[in-house]
This record gives C-alpha cells, structure tokens and sequence, in this order.
C-alpha cells in the first residue's frame, strides 16, 4: 500500500512491520536482525543539478538540530551535526556519479547505525534533518527506512 505525499509532507505510509521489525531486531531475533530495509526502497533515478548540489552545500553550512530539546545539548548537537555534515560531504562527493535514491538511502542507512542508542528527541531531531536532505533531492519516501532506524517520527 502507497500513499501519495506532496511536497513538504512526512512520509506517513503504514509502518506497523518496520517497527515490529525492528522491535524484535533489538531483542536479538536472529531472522529479524538478517532483514535489511534497504532492501525494501523502491529505487528511482535522481535529478541532480547545479540547484541541488547548491541547495546540499547550504545545508552544510547552516545550523542544524537547532530545536533539539534538552538543557545543554551542545555535545549531543556536536556529535549529531557531525554525522549529517559527514553524510552531506558524502553525497557532495558521489551522488552526481550515483543518481539513484537507493545509493542515498544507503548512504542515510549509513548515518543512522547506531541512533537507536539516542533519545527520542534526538532521533527526531536527525529524522527531520533527512527529511531536509530528501526534499533538496526530490526524494518523496524513505519507503520506510527512517522509520526502521528512528522508530516512527
């Protein structure tokens, strides 16, 4: 089942077997854990241009996690700013010669190994930083992948 997103919107398809999946995953389910979500990404050519690179080099620059909840969440602002810059100066490098949605969101499966030791509103906080770098490169679903990883946001 698909649903249609327009342009802004969340990817808001029905997500119940990613989150089991993933439950079981953290409790240790073997057949679980062989299951990779990338391998439920529908792969689409991407159009890369001048506008986007541009719009990716911007990204990078700006401030990020800005609304990230907490006292003093400089360290945690740090360290998560440095794994979306690590990810953005990657797909500067090679998306030009990969133009694929699959090849980026195995470049997000990358970045989000290891987020489920977050706190909710830092995963969150991460999700919609994607969700930026998504709309900068015409990439209307995860098809699920950010869900599997953050745990529905």
């Amino acid at each position: 089942m698909s649903a249609v997103r327009r342009s802004g919107e969340r990817d808001i398809r029905p997500i119940a077997e990613y989150q089991t999946r993933r439950q079981n995953r953290l409790k240790g389910d073997v057949a679980a854990m062989s299951e990779d979500p990338l391998d439920e990404v529908v792969d689409e050519p991407l159009t890369v241009d001048d506008l986007a690179l541009q719009a990716l080099r911007d990204f990078r620059r700006r401030e990020k996690l800005a609304l990230l909840p907490g006292v003093d969440t400089s360290d945690e602002r740090a360290r998560l700013t440095r794994k979306l810059n690590d990810l953005v100066d990657v797909l500067l490098r090679d998306v030009e010669n990969k133009p694929s949605k699959r090849w980026v969101m195995s470049q997000f499966q990358r970045a989000l190994e290891g987020m489920d030791q977050e706190d909710t509103e830092a995963r969150e906080s991460f999700g919609m930083e994607l969700e930026h770098v998504m709309d900068i490169l015409g990439i209307d679903s995860s098809d699920g992948l950010l869900t599997y990883y953050l745990g529905g946001i």
